[in-house]
């Protein structure tokens, strides 16, 4: 299946052609992703909205500003960025709890 990439300026839609409605191009898109994941054995389900989660998740680990992640991801409102997509990482917070400590306790477990 070929996907086609609208490069018309002012386009609203990224793969739709020109005959197309919005429904049948989010079709196409939609099962030619889930294709690809089928093909790619990962062996559960995934879906292009994990990986728009995946990729704010990657910019909060690399300490990218929530606003530019907010941009980034095509939100009008940082709200949302933060609300659904910036998932906090279990070593960030072992990470805060480590830099909260007294001096020279860096070695003793975190419970």
């Amino acid at each position: 299946m070929r996907l086609w990439i609208n490069k018309r300026p002012g386009a609203t839609h990224v793969f739709k052609r020109p005959d197309d409605s919005s429904k049948a191009a989010y079709r196409r898109l939609r099962d030619a992703f889930k294709d690809a994941v089928d093909r790619s054995g990962i062996g559960r389900p995934v879906t292009p909205q994990d990986c728009r989660r995946t990729v704010a998740s990657l910019l909060a680990a690399r300490g990218v500003n929530q606003k530019v992640a907010a941009e980034f991801l095509g939100h009008s409102d940082i709200t949302t960025t933060s609300k659904y997509y910036q998932a906090v990482q279990e070593d960030t917070l072992r990470g805060v709890v480590v830099s909260l400590r007294p001096t020279g306790t860096e070695g003793k477990p975190i419970s």
